[in-house]
């Protein structure tokens, strides 16, 4: 959105940015100089059931009454408080991703006239799977409710506009394909940036695979793990994992098990993956699902071989039907690890995927969002 925020405002667009919640502020040398970054004075809508965890969680229902209190104080911080914002500045149009329903809600108290454009991020039935029936359903009903008042709902991939046709959350006509500008203008740059470490870059005799995201469900580091052991038996391949989260301990556990603990390196989050794909030349991604990786292009773009998971989402949509990458069955760790292999052993002309990385670029995503801002404002 950053990104999206400074493409805009080169194309001539007067753009502010709205972060809610206090939104992690270490974007902010990439936020381009002349647009303004204004500061909400509210309450993120989590803040309203946040009072009821005592109650429910805790048991502690003696609490009710103050949970209720403080549940319609928080009602007020956060509905109203945008509502006023909506209204003092009139924008011309609102983008809005992953707060998508408070604002619509928002913007009908503050009676306006802005058009509304949901940018949706995620496969919305995948992401509502994680959780229980009766928050499941609630939003569910949130989206049925707030996403047909969108003027316009962007899916950043085909699988996220297929999704959202699926469950009926709009008409067709309002839901386009805009992909996510995923490739810097200055990809080159990054790529040069200077990297220390004992792997890189690898050898034909011991090849340095690289995955990064988050150490979470949705990655599924544990069958890239079983797939590298795997691996490990015919080739002295190495894996560096770039990306922290709640898993890390589990997952460095299970690598002693498996006997590779000393094959993996765990990074963290590192502000610039790209090097480190470029200095491997081998990426692999065993999420099992996507929405438009990121991370794949970046790796394409600079010429590393990617194997990915063949997973509801946006990697096939990437990489075709293994035209520009190697797709394996989700969770099948010993077809991870023969397609590692062969992309260490073939690995992909380096310009071709270039090429390929090229679809995904900024100037592409400022064309498709200019062209359905002037379409709102005509």
């Amino acid at each position: 959105m950053v990104r999206i925020a400074g493409l805009l405002a080169r194309n001539g667009f007067e753009v502010s940015i709205l972060p809610v919640l206090n939104a992690d502020t270490s974007v902010a040398p990439d936020i381009h100089p002349i647009v303004r970054i204004d500061k909400f004075e509210g309450e993120h809508y989590f803040s309203i059931w946040r009072p009821f965890k005592k109650v429910f969680l805790e048991k502690k229902f003696g609490a009710i009454f103050g949970a209720v209190f403080l549940s319609l104080k928080n009602v007020y911080k956060t509905f109203w408080v945008l509502a006023s914002y909506i209204k003092k500045t009139s924008p011309d149009v609102i983008l809005t991703a992953h707060y998508n329903c408070p604002t619509i809600f928002a913007a009908m108290l503050a009676r306006s006239r802005s058009k509304i454009v949901i940018t949706e991020h995620i496969i919305l039935s995948e992401h509502f799977a994680g959780f229980s029936w009766a928050i499941r359903n609630f939003y569910f009903c949130m989206c049925r409710l707030f996403y047909p008042r969108a003027d316009k709902i962007v899916g950043v991939s085909k699988s996220v506009v297929k999704d959202l046709e699926a469950r009926k959350y709009s008409r067709r006509a309002n839901i386009s394909v805009i992909y996510n500008p995923a490739l810097p203008s200055n990809i080159d740059e990054m790529a040069a940036a200077p990297i220390s470490h004992p792997w890189l870059p690898g050898t034909p005799e011991a090849p340095v695979f690289v995955a990064a995201g988050q150490l979470n469900r949705q990655k599924d580091y544990p069958t890239l793990l079983k797939a590298l052991a795997s691996l490990r038996k015919r080739l002295d391949a190495r894996l560096i994992v770039l990306g922290r989260g709640a898993l890390l301990e589990s997952l460095q556990a299970l690598s002693r098990e498996l006997g590779i603990e000393n094959s993996v390196d765990w990074l963290g989050f590192v502000s610039n993956p790209i090097p480190y794909m470029k200095n491997s030349g081998l990426f692999v991604l065993s999420s099992v699902f996507e929405v438009l990786p990121t991370v794949i292009i970046e790796a394409l773009a600079v010429g590393a071989s990617v194997v990915g998971t063949d997973s509801p989402g946006g990697i096939r949509e990437i990489l075709g039907d293994n035209q520009w990458g190697r797709l394996v069955p989700v969770g099948d760790h010993e077809a991870l690890a023969d397609a590692m292999y062969e992309n260490w052993k073939n690995p992909f002309d380096k310009d071709f995927l270039k090429a390929r990385a090229d679809f995904f670029s900024e100037a592409k995503a400022a064309e498709g969002y200019t062209a359905l801002i002037k379409e709102l404002l005509l």
